[in-house]
C-alpha cells in the first residue's frame, strides 16, 4: 500500500498514475466524482442529508477493508491525513490523535509507504491559478504546517515514509525512481 499526501497541486496524482504503471496497483481516491461522473447525483443527494463526503470517515472505511483483507495492492491517493489537514484548514476541527494513532499504527502493519508530496507556494499557487486555488501564501503556509506534522507524526510512529519535493523541472520519472528506492528499503 503506498499513500500519497499533500497540498492540492502538488502533482500527487501525475506522480500517483506513473507510479501505477510501474508497480501495477489500482488507484483509489475516496468518492472521486473527478473520475466518475456518475457519482456526481450521488454526492450532492448524501451531502444535502448533511453528512460530508471525502471526510476522515471514510478514510478509516478503507483501511478497515485494508486490515480486513490484506489487500495492499492499491495506491491511495489521499486518505485519512489528507482529511485531518483540510478540515483543521477549513474550520480549524481536530480530530483526536487516537484516530491518527490507529491510522499510522494500521498503515504500518500494513507495510505501507507514506508518500508525502511537497511544492513551493510559487509552484501550488500558479499550477492552482486556474481554479482559484491558493490565492495566498498565508493559506499555503498553514495548510504546510499541517502536512509537515503528519508527515513528523508518520515518521515518529515509524511508519516508512518519504518526501518528494516536486517543482517546475523535476521529472516524474525521478519522483517515481525515489518512491521506488523507498520500497526496496523497507
Amino acid at each position: 500500500m503506498i499513500v500519497f499526501e499533500g497540498i492540492n497541486k502538488t502533482g500527487k496524482t501525475t506522480i500517483a498514475e506513473k507510479l501505477s504503471g510501474v508497480v501495477k496497483f489500482p488507484i483509489v481516491r475516496v468518492v472521486n466524482v473527478s473520475q466518475n461522473k456518475g457519482l456526481a447525483p450521488l454526492v450532492k443527494s448524501i451531502e444535502q442529508l448533511g453528512s460530508p463526503t471525502n471526510d476522515f470517515y471514510e478514510d478509516m472505511v478503507i483501511m478497515e477493508f485494508i486490515n480486513q483483507t490484506g489487500f495492499k495492492s492499491v495506491i491511495l491517493d489521499r486518505s485519512l491525513p489528507s482529511s485531518v489537514a483540510y478540515r483543521f484548514y477549513k474550520n480549524r476541527k481536530v480530530i483526536s490523535s487516537d484516530i491518527l494513532n490507529w491510522w499510522f499504527t494500521s498503515l504500518k502493519a500494513n507495510n505501507g509507504l507514506y508518500v508525502w508530496v511537497d511544492s513551493s507556494w510559487e509552484q501550488v499557487h500558479s499550477r492552482g491559478l486556474k481554479q482559484g486555488w491558493m490565492e495566498n501564501h498565508g493559506e499555503y503556509l498553514d495548510l504546510h504546517r499541517v502536512f509537515f506534522t503528519l508527515y513528523e507524526l508518520a515518521k515518529n510512529m515509524k511508519v516508512n515514509c518519504v518526501k518528494i519535493y516536486n517543482e517546475s523541472g523535476t521529472k516524474i520519472e525521478d519522483c517515481v525512481d525515489q518512491i521506488m528506492n523507498q520500497l526496496v528499503k523497507k
